[in-house]
């Protein structure tokens, strides 16, 4: 058996495992981020109507928050390798199933889906925040399934949905999630938290394990409430978009391309790393996306609408691993880390709708008023967060000896 030293210097840390952990992320993210495309397609072709639309997007998000959830108790206890590998074969069924199915089952294909890919999810999250370096792995993450969405948003419309519908959509996902199959052998088992005994872990009454559950809370807190002002937002880009004179066609252009370019924003955070801290681009970060928002709110040209939209989803990206690796460096245990996906799937579930009760005659101005105080009370939460609970306790903090 392997030991954690053992694990953390052969696997955890090699460079093909993280890219295969990275794809795997982004082919169980795929359909998250392009479910408005998903939805419109299934809508189109089995004559959905808006109840009935939003009950499947519900059935997706359920699923993925129940296993977010439930992770809690057996991400550390199971064989990664195995739960990837399970699960994988759980959503390829899924998707043949959905893709000629009826609405009903439909319902619950998507749910499985949403469950099978909320535990793929949980295990490689839980895997990068145990590596050296959580802030590059999660940049990587978020980066590459956004170029990912970014490219499938752009193109389904246009090769896929005209000639094969809702059903070659599904079939493509299972392709692609067919092609990760292959790479569950290079998939790391386990991880390197939660080895050592009580003995030699920090006694509940240590003020560094106090400490660093404080980070996890303000850390969690901080995400969730990004996401809640966030996606209420990208709801309504759309109408946005079109109540400032834009087509159709060039707001689904301008979605697109800008989810491609953005994707730069994660990867810009994988290649600083931490070498600047946490704080100066998390600051950074929201006065970007305030600009973006600015633009997006008042503009009145495609080109402006598009560089609004890059600057708050290239800023939203950016941010993203820098918040993950906030959450991860508490988790001492390491079995907190898969709460990521879950505040950030209850936040865009629950986003959206406080939005629409806030367009007013038409009006998105206090939809984008709750989308800055959410991104600046996030801000001051992970800010304290740093400068207040993490760096006293790495101060504190002494190297465990056998």
């Amino acid at each position: 058996m392997n030991t954690p030293s053992a694990i953390d210097n052969s696997t955890l840390n090699n460079r093909r495992s993280v890219w295969v952990a990275v794809f795997f992320l982004s082919v169980a993210y795929l359909i998250y981020n392009t479910l408005p495309v998903v939805l419109g397609a299934a809508a189109d072709g089995m004559g959905l109507n808006d109840v009935q639309i939003g009950y499947l997007g519900s059935s997706y998000m359920f699923g993925a928050v129940a296993v977010g959830i439930s992770s809690i108790f057996w991400v550390r206890r199971v064989n990664w390798r195995w739960v990837v590998a399970i699960s994988s074969l759980t959503v390829l069924a899924c998707y043949a199933i959905a893709s000629f199915v009826s609405y009903d089952t439909l319902k619950l294909a998507f749910f499985g889906v949403g469950f099978a890919n909320g535990a793929i999810v949980s295990c490689v999250l839980t895997y990068f925040g145990d590596t050296d370096t959580p802030d590059r792995n999660f940049g990587y993450g978020v980066g590459t399934q956004v170029l990912l969405a970014g490219l499938a948003a752009y193109f389904m419309p246009i090769f896929i949905t005209p000639q094969w519908g809702f059903g070659g959509i599904m079939l493509l996902f299972g392709a692609m999630v067919a092609v990760t199959l292959l790479l569950v052998p290079f998939f790391p088992s386990r991880g390197c938290r939660g080895y050592d005994k009580p003995s030699k872990q920090a006694s509940t009454h240590s003020p560094v394990l106090t400490g660093s559950l404080l980070g996890v809370v303000l850390g969690v807190a901080g995400m969730f409430i990004y996401f809640l002002g966030e996606t209420g937002v990208w709801a309504f880009l759309d109408r946005v978009g079109q109540t400032n004179g834009l087509s159709y066609a060039a707001m689904g252009e301008a979605f697109g391309i800008s989810l491609i370019i953005s994707s730069a924003g994660a990867y810009l955070a994988s290649f600083m790393g931490d070498r600047y801290g946490r704080i100066i681009p998390i600051m950074a970060a929201t006065i970007a996306l305030i600009a973006g928002l600015l633009l997006m709110l008042y503009a009145h040209s495609a080109f402006n609408f598009g560089l609004g939209m890059l600057l708050f989803a290239g800023a939203w990206n950016f941010v993203l691993p820098f918040q993950m690796s906030l959450i991860s460096e508490g988790d001492t245990s390491g079995r907190l880390t898969p709460l990521i996906p879950t505040c950030q799937l209850l936040g865009s579930a629950i986003g959206p709708a406080i939005a629409g009760h806030m367009v007013i005659d038409g009006s998105y101005f206090y939809v984008y008023a709750f989308a800055f105080a959410a991104a600046i009370i996030s801000t001051i939460l992970c800010v304290w967060a740093e400068v207040f609970v993490y760096r006293p306790m790495r101060l504190t903090a002494v190297p465990l000896v056998s």
